[in-house]
Formats: structure tokens, C-alpha cells, sequence
């Protein structure tokens, strides 16, 4: 099981990653100490797993116990790996970072340099809709208010409050829509027989939560997101597929209307295209790929996996 494992996260690997995982795994080991990284090489250029293969490969060195310390070892050094890989491309790790220099620094009682990183953490996680690190930026900034009181605090730290609560409420939205949908995924998840009673015994209780009655109110990207993800999965799972394709269409025009969130999200895009594309195929409205289709194939080619494309696919299908 576990080198089946390794298998499939070594082939999910692009190959930039790949050689990012040798580059930082070599430059911190012993000679003595590489044979998960023979290991690896073994696993990455196999076409399908092949056992028997690693496990000849290992045989002068002892089957059972090199090749068990090398498992254990490759899975935790390429996890390493791909946080600190991460780190430099994704904009939740890149928040995380800032969070983690911003603590250390006020625990330092560096207040100055503090408050530029809170700035700019600031601006990127509203740029980025991420409301749970907004409302812990500011109550950071809040803490080093109260910590200095300096001249006029008190009403800016009132400000903050206010922006907190807005931000709460935002975060919120999108918490509570996103549980609603994975319910009504998991209803449509029983027997065909009982489907369609739970189905509409969970979508109405769905119809009463405030959060679906009215789309313009909704102040979250991700919020918008569930609502119209909600809408679709239901009429789709109802059989109703063209009322399902209006929800997929308008998701799709939601997110090419915001198009620096494509960028910070290419696996949940690819979900919206792929699931727009379904819809469209089901209802016969073929016009749809000649634009749709080209996004859905660039949203691959840039993602992080895109050495990997091929295999990911065959996991889909």
C-alpha cells in the first residue's frame, strides 16, 4: 500500500518539482544516506508500479529493512519538500510566511518592521479572499495598538473592530455555504431508490438559509462560489441539467470576472471549467467549447502539475 502511495505522489510531481526535490534532498543527505533517492528514481521511472522490480532492486541491501527506511524517508523528505516549494508559488503559503515573520517579530517587540508586513500581508489577503488571515492580520495590528498607545488609538482600534466584524460575517458566509454544499453532496451519496426523498428533504433545508435567498448580497468570492456550486450540483443530481448548466454558466462568468483568483486557484478553476464543459455536453450546447475548452487545457498547462497532466487525467477517468 504505501509504495503504491509513493508511486502515485512521485507521478503527480511536476517536473519542476521534481528536480527541486533532488536539488534540496541531496544537499542536505550523506552519500550513504540516498537511498530513498534511488528509491524515487526507481518509482519515477516506472510506467506502472512495479513491486517486484524496487524490491530486486534493494535486494543486496537487505529487502525489509533499507527498502522500509527508504519509503518512510522518501514520503517525509518530499513533503518537506513540496511545503518549501510551495512556499515561493502559493498565496496561502506566502500568507503563512508573513504570519509566522509577523509573530516572531511582536514577540520580539519589533513593532515597526511588524506593522509594513502586516500591510502588506493585508492587502494580499483581501486581494486574495482570504477573510480567516484578514481578521488575524487585524487583530494583530489591534494587539500592537493597545501594546504602544499612542496618541488617537482608541478610535483606531474601534475602526478595527468594525473591520472585523465585516470580515467575520464574509468568512462566515463562506463556512456555512460550503458545509451546505458538501450536505447535499453527501445526500445525493445513498442509493438511487432514496435519492430523490433526501434530496429534496436536504435541499429544503437548504432553501432556508438566509445566505441562498439573495446572490448580490454575498460580499466573498468563495461565498458567490458555493452559492451558485450549490445550485448547480442540486439541479444536476435532480436530472434538471439545463437549470443546472445556467448555475455552471454563471459560476464560470463569475470567475473569469475575477481573474487574479484564476491565478491564485487553478485546481478549483479547473473543477468549475471541467464541470461547465460536463454541462454543456449534457445539454448539447457544443458552441460553449470553442471557448470554454482552450481555458480548461491552459488552466492545466500552468498549474503546478502540468509535467503531470497525462496521469492526472487517467485518474479522473
Amino acid at each position: 500500500m504505501q509504495g503504491m502511495e509513493l508511486y502515485k505522489l512521485v507521478h503527480s510531481m511536476s517536473s519542476a518539482e521534481k528536480r527541486f526535490f533532488k536539488m534540496h534532498s541531496q544537499s542536505r543527505s550523506k552519500p550513504e544516506e540516498l537511498s530513498y533517492l534511488r528509491l524515487f528514481d526507481l518509482l519515477n521511472g516506472q510506467k506502472s508500479y512495479d513491486p517486484l522490480a524496487i524490491k530486486n532492486a534493494f535486494a543486496n541491501e537487505g529487502y525489509s529493512k533499507y527498502l522500509s527506511w527508504a519509503q518512510n524517508n522518501l514520503f517525509s523528505l518530499l513533503l518537506e519538500s513540496e511545503r518549501i516549494y510551495c512556499h515561493k508559488k502559493e498565496v496561502r503559503y506566502q500568507l503563512d510566511a508573513f504570519l509566522q515573520d509577523i509573530r516572531f517579530l511582536v514577540q520580539r517587540k519589533i513593532f515597526s518592521k511588524s506593522e509594513k508586513l502586516i500591510k502588506k500581508a493585508l492587502q494580499m489577503a483581501k486581494k486574495y479572499d482570504q477573510q480567516q488571515i484578514v481578521i488575524e492580520l487585524l487583530e494583530i495590528s489591534r494587539l500592537l495598538l493597545m501594546e504602544q498607545q499612542q496618541r488617537g488609538y482608541e478610535a483606531k482600534v474601534l475602526g478595527i473592530n468594525e473591520e472585523i466584524k465585516i470580515f467575520a460575517e464574509r468568512f462566515n458566509a463562506k463556512v456555512l455555504l460550503e458545509n451546505l454544499y458538501r450536505e447535499l453532496v453527501l445526500a445525493s451519496r445513498i442509493t438511487t431508490q432514496m435519492r430523490k426523498a433526501k434530496l429534496e428533504e436536504s435541499f429544503g433545508a437548504l432553501l432556508e438559509s438566509p445566505l441562498l435567498r439573495d446572490r448580490s448580497a454575498l460580499q466573498s468570492f468563495y461565498a458567490i462560489h458555493f452559492y451558485d456550486l450549490i445550485h448547480a450540483t442540486y439541479y444536476h443530481l435532480a436530472g434538471e441539467f439545463e437549470q443546472a448548466l445556467s448555475y455552471h454558466e454563471s459560476l464560470f462568468q463569475h470567475w473569469e470576472e475575477n481573474a487574479v483568483m484564476i491565478a491564485a486557484d487553478y485546481n478549483l478553476y479547473q473543477r468549475v471549467l471541467n464541470n461547465y464543459l460536463t454541462g454543456c455536453q449534457m445539454t448539447n450546447r457544443f458552441d460553449v467549447f470553442e471557448e470554454v475548452l482552450p481555458k480548461f487545457f491552459l488552466s492545466l498547462a500552468k498549474s503546478p502539475n502540468d509535467a503531470a497532466e497525462g496521469f492526472q487525467l487517467s485518474l479522473i477517468h
